[in-house]
Formats: structure tokens, sequence, C-alpha cells
């Protein structure tokens, strides 16, 4: 915490200095520093500067010639004393208006599955890398549905449940978003709408949700080792 010693940290050009944790190993003579802030991470959108004094000696006992400092600037997250804001994004590509849907992250790009929009049940899939969507070229694909849940799990995509408005319906997964199959083993468990997902230590989770004649449902059920 204080800008005289052989290390140190500054977010103001070492007026202050930050407070830093280090931890030596000895035989290697590596020392890792760690700032003594929230989780041990340096503050978000912040320029810190690194100084190294001429004093500090290497593993041989010989001191530098001069001070050594560098900069760099951590990455900006929202925060709520950020200025970070939602802005629409222009160009939607070839997506359309609906409602429950779902969606996930696979393979660096973000997907949507489905939904309603207030006269049909939507059978359609779409991807974006930047905001602006693309329609899939889908081989075999799940039945249009609404209420459902995305989730990506042992390396696929899944389509969970929902409502097709004849009824509940079955989950389906995929490799790649093309080629859908039924998803066997675990349908029948996810045959419900409105339910919540997650996947968590190598386990699949779904919580509640409605499973038809006025039936709703309390459990939690898990797929998985």
């Amino acid at each position: 915490g204080q800008c005289s010693i052989n290390v140190q940290g500054s977010t103001d050009s070492f007026n202050t200095c930050l407070k830093l944790e280090s931890t030596p190993d000895v035989p290697s003579k590596v020392w890792t520093l760690k700032p003594d802030t929230y989780n041990n991470k340096f503050p978000s959108g912040t320029t810190i500067s690194i100084k190294i004094k001429k004093e500090i000696k290497d593993g041989y006992g010989t001191a530098m010639g001069a001070d050594k400092s560098s900069t760099f600037t951590t990455e900006t997250h929202c925060s709520t004393s950020s200025d970070c804001s939602w802005s629409q994004v222009t160009t939607v590509g070839h997506l359309t208006a609906r409602s429950e849907h779902s969606g996930l992250v696979f393979d660096k790009k973000m997907c949507l599955f489905g939904g309603t929009n207030g006269s049909s049940y939507l059978q359609d899939s779409f991807n974006s890398d930047d905001g602006t969507w693309v329609k899939d070229n889908v081989t075999t694909m799940w039945s249009g549905r609404e209420n459902h849940v995305s989730m990506r799990f042992k390396g696929k995509l899944w389509v969970i449940g929902g409502n097709g408005g004849s009824g509940i319906l079955n989950s389906w997964s995929s490799k790649d978003g093309s080629a859908w199959s039924d998803a066997g083993a675990i349908a029948n468990e996810t045959s419900r709408s409105g339910m919540g997902g997650a996947v968590l230590s190598n386990r699949l989770y779904i919580s509640g949700g409605y499973i038809g004649n006025n039936t709703y449902k309390d459990d939690v059920k898990k797929y998985g080792p």
C-alpha cells in the first residue's frame, strides 16, 4: 500500500500505490504479486502502472541500473458505477419478431431457437457473431415451440421441452445446430414447458415447469454422472 517499496502498482502515476500481496517460489526465485482487492482483481477499465525499483536485486545479488516501469489497461466491464449502457443494434439480419424463444452461446456464436410470433409456433434457428443474425440451414429439426430452454451440454446444443400448441414437446440435441436428433434417454423427464435449466459440474439440471393437465412441477431433475 506504500510507494516506497521495491515493487509498486499505481493508478495515479505513483502518487498513491495499490496494496499488493506477494507469494514467493523460492527455488525458482519467482514472485507472484496480486492486488489485495475484491477477488484479487485490478479495477475494471483502469490503467495500471507497475514499477520495479533499481534497488531490487537479482538472484546473484546484483542491483539494476535504473528503475523499470510499464503500464497496462484492464478490460472495461459494466457495473453500477460505470458508463456502460444499452444501444440498439440497427441491423439484425434475418431475425423476425418473436417472444418466448431461447438462446445461448455455442462455438463463439450467439444462437437463438424458436418462439412464437403471436399466431404460430416458430420452427427456426439463427446464429450471430456480431449482432447480425443469419438463419440456419437445418436438415433435421425439432418442431415449432415456445417456453423451452436451450443449453450447451457435453459438446452439444440442447433444445429442451416447450409447448407447441398441441401439447408438451420432447427435447432434442445437435452437435452443430444443423442436424438434430431426439434426446432419447432424457426426453421423458424434460417434456415440460416454462421450466428453468442449468449446467453445473458436468450435469444438466431442469427445475419446475408445466407438464400439461393443469399440472405444475416443483421438482429438480438432473442428467449426468
